[in-house]
C-alpha cells in the first residue's frame, strides 16, 4: 500500500507543479504502473509459487531424461556387446563350415537342375499342346467366318453370276 500512496502523491505533486502534463500517453503510463504496482502486491506469491512448480517440473523432467539417457547407453553398450559376440561366433562357425556347406550346395544344385530340366520339358509339352488347340480353333473359326462372308456376298450376286454361285456351293 505505501509503493501507491507513494506514486500518488508524486501524481499530485508533479500536477501541481505543472510537472506532469495530463495527455493520453500520460494517463496510460500512470494507469501501467498503478497495475503494476497492484499486481506486484497481490499476484507475487502466485507467480512466485508458478514459477517454483515450472522449476520443480523442469528439475523432474531433466532428472527423468537422464535417467532415460543412462538407460539408453547401457542398452547400446550391451548391444554392441552383443554384436560383437556373435560377429566373432560367425566367423568361427563359417570357417568350420564352409566345406560342408560347399558339399551339401554342389549336391542340391545338381538335384535342383534335374528337377527343373524335368519341370520345363513338361511345361514346354503343355504348351505346345495348348498352342495345337489354339491353332485349330482359330482356323477353324476363321475358316467358318471366311464361308459364312462367301455365302453372304455370293447371295447378294445377280442373276448372270448364278452358275458361278452354284459351282460355289458345290465346292464348299
Amino acid at each position: 500500500m505505501r509503493i501507491i500512496g507513494l506514486i500518488a502523491a508524486l501524481v499530485l505533486v508533479g500536477s501541481s507543479k505543472e510537472f506532469i502534463v495530463y495527455n493520453e500517453e500520460t494517463i496510460v503510463l500512470l494507469c501501467f504502473v498503478i497495475f503494476m504496482a497492484l499486481a506486484v502486491k497481490y499476484l507475487k506469491n502466485t507467480a512466485i509459487e508458478s514459477l517454483e512448480a515450472r522449476s520443480n517440473s523442469i528439475e523432474k523432467e531433466f532428472n527423468d531424461f537422464y535417467r532415460i539417457r543412462e538407460e539408453v547407453i547401457e542398452s547400446l553398450i550391451s548391444a554392441y556387446q552383443k554384436q560383437t559376440n556373435v560377429t566373432t561366433d560367425l566367423k568361427a562357425l563359417h570357417v568350420l563350415s564352409k566345406q560342408q556347406i560347399q558339399s551339401i550346395f554342389a549336391n542340391h544344385k545338381m538335384t535342383l537342375q534335374n528337377r527343373l530340366s524335368l519341370e520345363m520339358d513338361a511345361k514346354l509339352d503343355r504348351i505346345f499342346q495348348k498352342n495345337i488347340k489354339v491353332t485349330n480353333a482359330l482356323q477353324t473359326t476363321i475358316a467358318d467366318t471366311v464361308t459364312a462372308h462367301m455365302y453372304k456376298h455370293a447371295q447378294g450376286l445377280t442373276s448372270k453370276h448364278a452358275s458361278s454361285l452354284a459351282l460355289l456351293k458345290k465346292v464348299l
